[in-house]
């Protein structure tokens, strides 16, 4: 699955149980390389089908949210939109 999503490859995950609804979460995943600058592209229109602006939840493992993140609490469902830490942050390009 690295080498995969190392050459720019969106990878369908699946296992145990189906879910449905806006969080369905754990039992199924579109995976894809974060570093890449053009895969929300890809995700949300040639894959997900909806707008481009459409921003992912990242997986981090809960012992490492600190490292990434700016966020003091558990959000086991994504519902909650955390800072990125500063030490993280990318320069944005400004086209």
């Amino acid at each position: 699955m690295a080498e995969l999503l190392a050459e720019g490859k969106v990878i369908g995950w699946f296992r145990g149980r189906m879910e449905f609804g806006p969080r369905a979460l754990g039992s199924r995943s579109v995976i894809g390389d974060p570093q890449s600058r053009s895969m929300q592209t890809t995700m949300n229109l040639k894959i997900k089908f909806r707008e481009s602006f459409r921003p992912f939840a990242p997986s981090v493992l809960a012992e490492h949210v600190s490292d990434w993140f700016e966020l003091e609490r558990s959000s086991p469902y994504m519902l909650i939109v955390a800072p990125v830490a500063d030490r993280r942050r990318l320069p944005v390009d400004q086209g």
